[in-house]
């Protein structure tokens, strides 16, 4: 009885058996395509898998599955519920990972969580802050500057598709 190589399922006849050509034909074009495949730098098709499939190890997915929303986008630093936006000078990343954390945040325009960038504008300490609210649908963000008077009023931004 014929059997199959372990690798890439070349049909081997038994000793006994007569030689087929149609099998011989069948391992040719396997073998035929696994050398393109090599050459064109294509990876194997595996048994069962599709190319969507991502091959994750039990800890990966573990790890993934314990993120929030904000942990996924790289949000940078966790702003405390109680936390003054006003006190935000310094050049970074910060984040209100939930609505209520976001409404009992002063000097705050966004009732959602949102995402809020610092970045110094020049160096007579202008300093600029950028609100995207996390779970976005409308497309508007938030600005405001804060100069030698203090900050500024935020303005709201809304989003227009550009073609």
């Amino acid at each position: 009885m014929a059997t199959t190589t372990p690798n890439y399922g070349l049909t081997k006849p038994a000793e006994n058996e007569a030689v087929q050509v149609s099998v011989l034909n069948g391992n040719a074009d396997i073998i035929d395509t696994a050398l393109h495949d090599l050459d064109t730098g294509k990876q194997p098709k595996e048994a069962g898998k599709g190319l969507s499939t991502e091959d994750f190890t039990t800890a990966e997915k573990e790890k993934l599955a314990g993120l929030s929303n904000t942990a996924l986008l790289g949000l940078g630093t966790s702003i405390p519920s109680g936390a003054n936006l006003n006190d935000y000078k310094t050049p970074g990343v910060f984040y209100a990972s939930s609505s209520p954390i976001s409404q009992a945040i002063s000097n705050n325009p966004a009732t959602t969580p949102f995402r809020l960038t610092v970045e110094i504008i020049n160096d007579v300490g202008r300093v600029c802050q950028t609100l995207i609210p996390t779970n976005i649908t409308t497309g508007h963000f938030f600005k405001r500057l804060y100069t030698s008077n203090g900050w500024q009023s935020w303005y709201k931004f809304q989003g227009e598709a550009v073609t």
